[in-house]
């Protein structure tokens, strides 16, 4: 276990407290999303996917897959749930350009519906989302009947398209996990799981895959390890995922890297009046072979890429976006306050990050027994 003394034990490093997480201020309507209007949607050959490969949580059995045009496919969640979630998108981001014609997604028109406000509000959350290329069915055979059927899929961008060693964490955000259609045995099974951060500090981590760059090899963990965490391991988790055990630098120039793009979400959410985010999360990526190439080349006292490596954008091998968005409710009422429950667990997980981008002393637990 690793250990990261001036977030553990430094005195003036301190959490947010969740107090009370029935008291969102997160004045949500019992309603779902209506449809922004008849879509299409696209129908797919089988033979063109397969699973995707770093995929690390989801609800289906049939799983994720991958476009041999290079986006992914989610499938749709059990109804109301996908309906649902469709319904965001399209409410998002209103037309759905060509999935060759990225560029379309600068003057991408959200929903109509609604005041300026709203709108130039969708318009921003289009950054933090994945690019959504529609609603896609492939012709398959049902598991249980042997009938014909038809899956449908969400089509969105790979955030890692074109990683070579990608790393990636699911990191659901708020205290509060379900939204207020849940039954009461909805409530409960929620309350129940991951009881050491959920409350504590709003994150649960939900899956995680990583490059470890001193085994030279990937290590996955699901849900079932992240349901075990508490504040403590769930830190030194954050830590491993970002190859500290690999050279203590990393964590420190990744975090560094990343709290930009947090710091703007934290700024949106200051300030948007729409939606309600329950159990939604965080994908957070990165690419590990930038870190073993710099290596090779004995470049590793300045993380910086030089020409020799490629791309030097950061957007090139690091990517945060939000992701999952069935639980996501229309916030109602003339005037609505923030969505303090998703603010809570992102203020947290900006601390942590935080204290990472400024560590320098940070060591194993064995290493200071």
């Amino acid at each position: 276990m690793l250990k990261i003394k001036e977030i553990n034990d430094n005195e003036n490093f301190s959490l947010v407290s969740n107090g009370n997480i029935e008291s969102n201020n997160c004045s949500h309507s019992e309603k779902v999303f209506e449809p922004s209007g008849d879509y299409e949607v696209s129908t797919l050959l089988e033979r063109d996917t397969e699973a995707l490969g770093h995929q690390i949580a989801g609800h289906s059995r049939t799983g994720v897959l991958k476009h041999k045009l290079g986006y992914v496919l989610k499938p749709l969640q059990k109804e109301p749930l996908g309906t649902r979630e469709v319904n965001f998108y399209f409410k998002v981001f209103g037309t759905v350009p060509r999935i060759e014609d990225n560029d379309n997604y600068a003057t991408t028109t959200p929903d109509q519906d609604g005041d300026q406000r709203k709108r130039n509000s969708n318009l921003t959350l289009q950054k933090y989302l994945s690019k959504f290329y529609g609603v896609m069915r492939i012709h398959s055979m049902d598991e249980e009947t042997g009938n014909p059927t038809w899956k449908h899929y969400i089509a969105l961008e790979d955030l890692v398209e074109g990683f070579l060693k990608p790393c990636v964490v699911d990191i659901k955000v708020g205290a509060q996990t379900w939204d207020s259609l849940a039954s009461p045995k909805k409530v409960a099974h929620e309350r129940s799981k991951y009881i050491g951060t959920k409350q504590p500090i709003g994150l649960s981590l939900s899956g995680m895959q990583y490059y470890d760059l001193r085994a030279k090899k990937t290590s996955k963990m699901e849900k079932e390890f992240g349901k075990t965490l508490v504040v403590s391991t769930f830190i030194d988790t954050i830590y491993e995922f970002l190859n500290g055990a690999s050279d203590p630098t990393i964590p420190n120039y990744i975090a560094t890297k990343l709290l930009p793009r947090l710091k703007e979400i934290q700024e949106y959410f200051k300030v948007q009046r729409e939606f309600c985010f329950y159990s939604s999360s965080l994908l957070i990526g990165y690419d590990a072979y930038r870190f073993e190439a710099q290596k090779l080349l004995k470049q590793n006292c300045n993380w910086e890429l030089n020409d020799n490596l490629g791309d030097n954008t950061t957007s090139s091998w690091l990517r945060v976006c939000m992701i999952d968005f069935a639980h996501v409710t229309p916030m109602e009422g003339t005037n609505p306050g923030p969505d303090t429950n998703y603010q809570f667990g992102l203020n947290n997980l900006i601390k942590i990050f935080s204290e990472l981008s400024s560590s320098t002393d940070i060591q194993s637990s064995s290493d200071s027994e």
